[in-house]
Parts: C-alpha cells; sequence; structure tokens
C-alpha cells in the first residue's frame, strides 16, 4: 500500500544523511549526533530532539518497496502497543513517524546499550543468577502484557533487549524491535520469525505458532546469559534441530508427523507397523565451519557446569537451590511441545523469579541479601495485567490455514562469533492478513498527510492503558451506599402494601453488623446457625 504511493521519493546519493544534519518532522527539528546501529532495513541514529534538547533514537529506514512494508507493518505493531504503558510493561516508548529526504524515520525514547553490546563490553563473561533474575522477570513481564493483546514479539534475542541505563537503574531492561512482530491471528505457516539461534522447534518444522515462540526465545536468551555464549547456535535450522535433539532429546512425533518441514530434516522410518523419524546426516557446505558451542547432554547439566566456592554454608546452599531452580525455569521455557510449554505469567509466579526457595536462609546468607536487593527496583513494576478478552489454547493455535506462506531457505550469515547480523535472512518481517494501512508521501517529504489513517490512528491515542491505572474506581452497589438498609427497609414496606403477604419474611442484614448468618439446613439442622469462615469484613 504504501509502496504505491511513494516509490516516486526513492532516496539519492544527495538525500543521504550523516552526523551534523538536521532531520525534520512536524514538530521538532533533530540534530544527527551518532549511529547506533545498522542493517539492511536503514539505520538508528542518537539525534538530539531540538525542541527540548532531549535525546532520542531514531530508526530511518529507506523509502523502497522492501522498508516501506516493514516500516508500515511495525508502525502498525506499534499503535496497537499504544494502549500499553512503555515502563511498566518493559517495552520501547514510541513517539511519532515522520518522513525526510527519502527515509522513513520512527522516533523512540533513547536507551542506553543492548544486551549484546553489555555481553560484548565484558568479553561475554556469563553473568551471575542475580544479575539474570531481573532480565527473565521484566522481559516476561513484557511478554505477559503483550499476550494481553495477542501480540508475538517473533525476535526476542540480545539485541533486541536494552539496558535502560546501567549505571543509574541497573539491569532494568525494555523489550525493542517490532519489525518482525505479528498478531496471534495472523500468524502465518513457514513465516520468517526469529533469528536462528533463538528460532522454536515449532518454527523451524513450519508448524501452527503461538505467542510460546517468545517464551523459547526467552529461554535460550537466559541460559546464554548463564553461560556466555548461544545455547544453540546452529549453521543452519539442520543443524539446530541436530544440537536441540542432542541436549533435549527427540522431537514429539506428533510434531513431525504434521510439520510441512520435518521431511527437510528427518526421512520417515516405518518398523513393525508404527512410523518413527530418523534425523538427515548434516551436510556441510564450503566455508561452513562448526560453532564453539557449550556442549550439553542435558539441561540438567547447567546445575553443574558453573563451580560453586563459597566458604559460608548458608550462601553455598543458597546458591545450589538457586541453580537448580534456574535450570528448572529453563526447562519449563524449552519444552519441545509448546502446549508444555510454560506462560510468561507462570515465569513471574517461578521460585526462581519469586525468590521463595531461598527466602529463608536471608538472615544467614549474603549471596540471598544481594538477591533480594538486586530485586528490590523492579518488583513494584510486576503488576498483573488483566486477562485477555479471549483465553486462547496453545494446544490449539488460531492459524488460518488458507493463508500457508510458502517454504522458506535459509542462509548462512558467512559471519562467525555470537553477533547476528540485521542483514541476515532472519530479518524478513511476518506478514499479516490484514491490509496495511495507507500512508502517502506530501511534495516535501517531511511529513504524513492528515487523511493518513496511520495518522489519525496517532493522533486519537486511546487514553485508557492496560498497566497504567493499577486501581479502578467503581460503581458502589446497593449493599455498599451508605444508609442502604433503612432505604430497603422503607421501600420494602411501601412495595408490600396491596400485595399478597409472602409466607416467610425475608431478612436482609447488614453484613457489616451482623456476622452471623442463618440458612435453611436440610433435615433437622433447620434451627442451627451457621457461622462463616473468618473473613475482612467489607467494610475494612
Amino acid at each position: 500500500m504504501m509502496a504505491s504511493n511513494m516509490a516516486s521519493t526513492q532516496p539519492t546519493h544527495a538525500n543521504e544523511l550523516a552526523l551534523g544534519d538536521e532531520l525534520s518532522s512536524p514538530s521538532s527539528k533533530y540534530l544527527l549526533k551518532s549511529f547506533l546501529g545498522q542493517g539492511s532495513f536503514g539505520k538508528v541514529a542518537r539525534c538530539v530532539r531540538l525542541k527540548d534538547m532531549t535525546t532520542v533514537a531514531v530508526k530511518m529506514m529507506k523509502n523502497i518497496s522492501k522498508s516501506l512494508k516493514g516500516a508500515n507493518h511495525e508502525v502498525s505493531i506499534m499503535v496497537n502497543l499504544k494502549s500499553l504503558d512503555p515502563d511498566r510493561c518493559n517495552i520501547v516508548r514510541w513517539h511519532e513517524i515522520f518522513i525526510d529526504r527519502g527515509h522513513i524515520c520512527l522516533e523512540f525514547e533513547h536507551l542506553d546499550k543492548s544486551l549484546y553490546d553489555f555481553m560484548r563490553d565484558r568479553h561475554f563473561r556469563p553473568l551471575l543468577l542475580m544479575e539474570i533474575r531481573p532480565v527473565v522477570q521484566q522481559l516476561a513481564n513484557a511478554l505477559n502484557h503483550l499476550k494481553t493483546i495477542g501480540i508475538i514479539h517473533a525476535d526476542i534475542k540480545w539485541e533486541n533487549v536494552m539496558l535502560v541505563d546501567q549505571e543509574r537503574k541497573p539491569y532494568t531492561v525494555k523489550l525493542i524491535d517490532f519489525g518482525l512482530a505479528c498478531k496471534v491471528s495472523d500468524a502465518k505457516l513457514c513465516a520468517h520469525v526469529q533469528t536462528r539461534p533463538y528460532r522454536s522447534p515449532e518454527v523451524i518444522l513450519g508448524l501452527p505458532f503461538t505467542e510460546a515462540i517468545d517464551m523459547w526465545s526467552l529461554g535460550c536468551l537466559a541460559a546464554s546469559l548463564y553461560l556466555g555464549a548461544l545455547l544453540y547456535q546452529g549453521i543452519n535450522e539442520h543443524d539446530m534441530i541436530r544440537r536441540i535433539m542432542a541436549t533435549q532429546g527427540p522431537l514429539p512425533n506428533n510434531m513431525l508427523s504434521h510439520g510441512r518441514k520435518t521431511a527437510c530434516f528427518f526421512q520417515r522410518e516405518h518398523k513393525s507397523g508404527t512410523t518413527s523419524w530418523k534425523l538427515k546426516e548434516l551436510q556441510h557446505k564450503d566455508g561452513q565451519r562448526e560453532r564453539r558451542t557449550p556442549n550439553l547432554s542435558s539441561l540438567d547439566e547447567l546445575v553443574t557446569i558453573r563451580g560453586i566456592k563459597y566458604d559460608n554454608y548458608a550462601d553455598y546452599s543458597a546458591h545450589s537451590h538457586d541453580v537448580a531452580m534456574f535450570a528448572d525455569m529453563i526447562k519449563g521455557m524449552l519444552q519441545l511441545d509448546p502446549a508444555k510449554r510454560i506462560t510468561p505469567s507462570q515465569v513471574l509466579e517461578h521460585r526462581f523469579i519469586s525468590l521463595s526457595h531461598i527466602a529463608h536462609l536471608e538472615s544467614m546468607s549474603s549471596y540471598v541479601r544481594s538477591c533480594f536487593k538486586i530485586m528490590a527496583p523492579h518488583r513494584i513494576q510486576q503488576n498483573r495485567p488483566p486477562p485477555p478478552a479471549e483465553s486462547s489454547d496453545l494446544r490449539q493455535p488460531k492459524c488460518n490455514i488458507s493463508h500457508l506462506g510458502a517454504s522458506s531457505q535459509t542462509t548462512n550469515s558467512g559471519k562467525s562469533g555470537i553477533k547476528r547480523s540485521l542483514e541476515d535472512e532472519d530479518g524478513k518481517a511476518c506478514g499479516t492478513s490484514q491490509p496495511s494501512k495507507r500512508v502517502k508521501s506530501t511534495h516535501d517529504d517531511r511529513t504524513l498527510p492528515k487523511s493518513c489513517a496511520l495518522q489519525s490512528a496517532l493522533s486519537s491515542n486511546s487514553q485508557t492503558q492496560s498497566c497504567i491505572s493499577p486501581s479502578v474506581k467503581r460503581k458502589r452497589t446497593n449493599e455498599e451506599e451508605p444508609g442502604h438498609k433503612e432505604k430497603r427497609s422503607r421501600n420494602t414496606s411501601s412495595e408490600q402494601r396491596g400485595r399478597v403477604k409472602p409466607t416467610k419474611k425475608i431478612h436482609i442484614e447488614d453484613p457489616c453488623t451482623q456476622p452471623r448468618v442463618k440458612r435453611k439446613a436440610p433435615d433437622d439442622d433447620d434451627d442451627k446457625d451457621v457461622r462463616p469462615a473468618k473473613m475482612p469484613s467489607p467494610c475494612g
């Protein structure tokens, strides 16, 4: 949609942006200070918004058909995210969209650095469990809120998790880059989603997928922070399947039987009336090398892969229990069957996050006290969102089979190490079945027209936010109104006039003054009183 309207404004060399240039939007001008990153989509720059001298991040996408489609898709997702509070939901804050000199520009809040940059700066030295815990908690919180509005992020990885301000707010993170995100109802089979080391088995096999793929990615991310290296760094999808099975065992037969891409990796065998699947031999292409990653024969080895050295026995015991709970959580996140994978809300309630398994050692263990201290700033953000309007059953993903996507091929990025190139084949956007929102370009390429659907959506942002208001006023019922007892007595007496007298008088008693409640008991219990269990009075 957007591409056809703006194809005439493709950028030339004269339109290329350089440091010191100014960008213009309808609301402000921006001074380009530095480039933070780039990829096939374009560049991300650190800019100063001149109207208030605030530092922001501007994602600049080239005005070509591929970028236009991706920009339009990302903007449509960001419009849906406007109903969430970015700070409480741990997602990046989006400000506006504008067009300048052949570039589609998305303005976001400026954040500190990505988890990848943070790990690189420390030479990929593994994080402590007490450092991993707040990161996992906040990302699970973000996924929990995304689930309530039916959004799949579909590209959780080190590069897409940003530290807000590591110096002032240690390990406070936000989820960024919704370029591959899609609605659960729009998820397509064989879609290009998830960067390969974080790709779930159902996506690799070409099965219908739900938001459970984000939980798989989060499990891979958490394990990699503990290991200091990617858990599954396959050179292609075939190698990914081989590595997953080497650690977690064979894939469920029901997944293999229904996968559209199963035949690419497995060979069907019939023995004694039963069907089994054998993994094909991996063929290495020229230039492809085995990547050095931790060789785990089981996820249980996470417990013993790193030594525990503490002089204080209480610290030793606490850390031993902590790493066991961490491994238990990772196994729940990395369940091969997505129907058995734990949900974001279950992660938030897991003992590794709540610290309930070692809380009794707090007075004796400095390790436990440090764990509680680092988690303290993040507890206040753990507000549960309201349940979704319609419950989604992960066992029966809602996917439109009539919109099956074509099978895709993956290519090697050609780069060694942990960093993922944004120009990799994993950077393709997840398609949607909904028509794209139309964005037109004016003659000066600086703004979106007032008639644009996106512009009208941005200008009419909903004031109701699912995470903003923890307390909501509600209308009192009759029983809560002051003096309701007396009013009801007068109304009842007036209404009874001229009517047939009831066979049994109904007593309406105030629960605040009458803790004893009469009920009709069967058989010989008619005259007995039943005291209710001890419950807090509605009057407080």
